[in-house]
């Protein structure tokens, strides 16, 4: 079997990307192995097509909860107080 190299591990509220390209295996040993992802808050796949070079490929992402907007917001504050704006 043919390993594919098309999984990302994204953050749910932020957008940052953690991995991207790894395997599927890879990327739930990282998932599992990091206490602070909190869980899979969803996966979506995206088909992209290929063209007369390139062979078309499905990527999957995983969506990865981190924070809570609670927990965001009380940063942001902190943030806003030591900086003085």
């Amino acid at each position: 079997m043919e390993v594919q190299y098309n999984v990302d591990i994204v953050d749910d509220y932020t957008g940052e990307v953690y991995r991207e390209g790894v395997s599927e295996a890879s990327a739930l040993v990282y998932i599992n192995e990091s206490e602070w992802i909190r869980k899979v808050v969803k996966e979506t796949k995206e088909d992209v097509p290929g063209s007369s070079i390139d062979d078309p490929i499905i990527i999957r992402t995983f969506w990865v909860e981190t924070t809570t907007a609670a927990e965001e917001q009380k940063k942001r504050e902190a943030t806003r107080e030591f900086w003085g704006y």
